[in-house]
């Protein structure tokens, strides 16, 4: 501990923060006499920091993101998804499509019972009477 630039009064107060923290981390998940580092689930192959729980400062703010807002079911999530980017032109119809398919994924993935109405009327200025 001194090495590491603690002083000699507070070894043992900093030995018992590392311990502390070790423990919450879940580190001693295979006993309490051997550190391990525990596994942590990526979306891909992720960079190493990822994988081993530490935080660079660009993934800080994700991952307050995600403690804030749990992951949503996968149907919903790739409804936000496909949303065309902002400023992207997307037309009345794929509007509307996309609005029933949200519609039909929010029954699905929350077991809503009954039938979700969309009804949509698309006024087009180039219509003829």
């Amino acid at each position: 501990m001194r090495d590491a630039g603690v002083s000699p009064k507070q070894t043992g107060k900093a030995r018992q923060a590392f311990m502390r923290s070790a423990r919450q981390a879940g580190f001693f998940a295979h006993g309490e006499d051997r550190l391990v580092r525990p596994s942590f689930p990526t979306g891909g192959a992720g960079n190493t920091a990822d994988r081993c729980g530490e935080r660079g400062p660009d993934q800080g703010q994700a991952w307050r993101q995600r403690r804030r807002h749990p992951a949503r079911h996968p149907l919903i999530e790739g409804m936000f998804q496909s949303l065309p980017e902002n400023g992207q032109t997307w037309t009345l119809d794929e509007a509307a499509d996309w609005l029933h398919a949200a519609a039909y994924n929010l029954r699905f993935a929350y077991k809503l019972k009954g039938k979700i109405t969309v009804d949509i009327k698309i006024d087009r200025p180039d219509a003829q009477t």
